[in-house]
């Protein structure tokens, strides 16, 4: 995998996340702090979620949106709260991070 492709559609996607989130009731700066994408698998992250039942909600509003990128977890980060990742390309196993 080319860890330093640069994949512009990804800016795409990530407006069509921030639709999800608002059509799925959430709201920006109260229920999550950013969406970013991961170039290097082909996904986005939504992180700052305050609490783990609503990083699993959002990481299933994720899936259902985004339901050709097979790989998807929740973890917690310790300052920055719950994070939820959708992405299409596996991790290399290195840099796997464990579902919580």
């Amino acid at each position: 995998m080319n860890r330093f492709r640069f994949s512009p559609e990804l800016l795409g996607h990530r407006g069509e996340a921030l639709a999800a989130l608002a059509e799925g009731g959430y709201a920006w700066l109260s229920d999550f702090a950013a969406v970013d994408v991961l170039q290097d698998v082909y996904g986005l992250e939504v992180s700052g979620i305050a609490d783990r039942p609503t990083a699993r909600r959002i990481l299933a509003l994720l899936r259902r949106r985004f339901d050709g990128w097979p790989h998807g977890a929740v973890s917690l980060k310790a300052r920055d709260g719950w994070r939820a990742r959708v992405h299409r390309d596996p991790r290399p196993p290195r840099e796997r991070w464990s579902s919580v």
